[in-house]
Formats: C-alpha cells, structure tokens, sequence
C-alpha cells in the first residue's frame, strides 16, 4: 500500500513523503496497517480454525478416554471382586461295585516273565523290528567346486560309514498267572446325598490271606459327585446355575439347609468355588 503521509513517532509531527520529520528531524518511522477482512472471509477463516482445533484436540481427547476405559475394564474383569451367596438345587452321584474272581490266565510277553508263573513255553522268533548293524568305514571320492572366497582342488575324498540292517530276534514267553479277574460291574446312581453301592451274591467270598482259585470279592469303586448351585443372579453359569464336582469327602459335607458363598468378578467369572 502506497504511503503518501506519515505522523512522527517522536514528536507526533504530521509529515509529507519526506524522509525525515520537518518538525524535530527524526528519521521516518511507518507503521503499514492492512485492511482488514471483510465479515464473511473473517468468519470463514475463525469456522477453519475452531473445526481444526477440534479435528486435533478431540483426536487426543478420545485416544486418553478410549485408554482410560480400558484400563477401568481390565481393573473391573480383572481385580474387582464381589461375594455372591449361592444354595443347593440338587447332588447327583454315580458309583459302581466290582465283582472280581481269583483266576488263572494264560498271558504272554517279550524277553521275560513274572516270578509267579508256571507253565511256561519259550519260543525264539523274529519280533518284527531291525537294528543298525556298522560294517566299517570306506573312503569315497566326490568332486567339488569353488566359492567366491576359497578354490577347492578336486577331486576330494571323505570317510563313509557303512552300515546294514538286521532282524531282531528275542524270546517270547507264554506262561499262566493266578490273578484277580473282573466278572461283572454293578454301577449305582441318584440325585439325593445318599450313595449306596448295589449288593452283589458271592459263591465263594475270599476273606483274607493268599486267594483260592475261584474265589471272588467284592471292590467298592468310587465314581462321580456333583452339586447343582443356584444363585438369585442370572448373568452366573447359566441362568443362575452352576455344576460342580468334588471329592467325597468334601460332597459328603455339604448340606441343603446351608448357604455358601463364591467370588466372582465383573464378568461374573466365577474365581473362587463353593466349600463345605
């Protein structure tokens, strides 16, 4: 822009287009002033500014929450526990009694036999397997060639092994052996807290000491114990209801009339189990 007057910063003097004020002598000193925008172009250019700030600002802004929710989630599934009261919906269990007899069996076996058998048969045979057999070395000749880095001269000779395969050949036993034989299982099961085992006839009972051939007895086979729990919240187990299983010992303790507590978190993950 074209500066035809200036006023003296020094004296405030209104001056010509003189270099230097005519009241004091100063040199001349402008100030350029630009026009100023008009209200549209100034409005346009404040929207630009605000949108861009916002575009900057707001991308950081949800960067820090999106990474605070996390951190609170993982806190909430991971660290934060509530204590939640369950009761008994219903045991369950399964059992089963075994009747064995005391009976000679004809078995069979590699390379050896049991100390208590008798009437033993031997037979050498071929088991069906080979073993590596080394003969000895031998020197072979290959040829070469070279590298970027190293010349070979060629040909060249190396140390071969030389091997074969041979049958494996072993004894093989049959022999007869007195032992406890399974005859029948009698398998139990109910939903209350009374397990019982079934009652099994026995010809000829084996009390103690060493068993006749013929003899039979009885083995008590513990199985499966389970409680079905139920809580007032829907969002544990499924729809409120879990299943677990336990030791004897341990179902044996539990009581209807009781209420026991579990730990879950906020997930309703159960972390902690139901105990007598």
């Amino acid at each position: 822009m074209e500066v035809t007057a200036w006023d003296c910063r020094y004296c405030g003097g209104a001056n010509k287009d003189t270099p230097k004020c005519v009241h004091c002598g100063a040199p001349k000193v402008v100030k350029i002033y630009q026009e100023p925008r008009d209200t549209e172009e100034c409005l346009s250019l404040v929207q630009k500014i605000k949108s861009f700030s916002w575009k900057k600002h707001g991308y950081i802004v949800e960067l820090v929450a999106g990474f605070l929710f996390l951190v609170l989630f993982l806190w909430l599934s991971l660290f934060k526990t509530y204590e939640k009261v369950v009761t008994i919906e219903q045991f369950s269990w399964e059992q089963s009694a075994v009747l064995e007899e005391y009976t000679a069996v004809r078995e069979s076996s590699w390379s050896s036999y049991p100390p208590e058998a008798y009437d033993i048969d031997v037979d050498y045979r071929n088991t069906g397997k080979d073993a590596k057999v080394i003969d000895g070395l031998t020197t072979e000749t290959y040829e070469c060639g070279s590298t970027e880095t190293e010349d070979y001269s060629c040909p060249q000779t190396r140390q071969v092994e030389l091997y074969h395969y041979e049958d494996i050949w072993d004894n093989y036993y049959t022999y007869t052996i007195n032992k406890w034989v399974l005859v029948e299982e009698y398998p139990t099961s109910g939903t209350d807290h009374s397990p019982f085992f079934a009652e099994v006839e026995i010809s000829n009972t084996y009390v103690s000491g060493i068993p006749i051939l013929g003899q039979q007895r009885t083995i008590e086979v513990p199985g499966k114990y389970q409680i079905l729990f139920k809580t007032n919240n829907k969002g544990i187990g499924e729809e409120g209801y879990f299943e677990r299983d336990y030791p004897y010992t341990e179902w044996s303790q539990f009581s209807e009339d009781e209420v026991y507590t579990i730990t879950v978190n906020a997930l309703y993950n159960i972390l902690s189990e139901p105990e007598p």
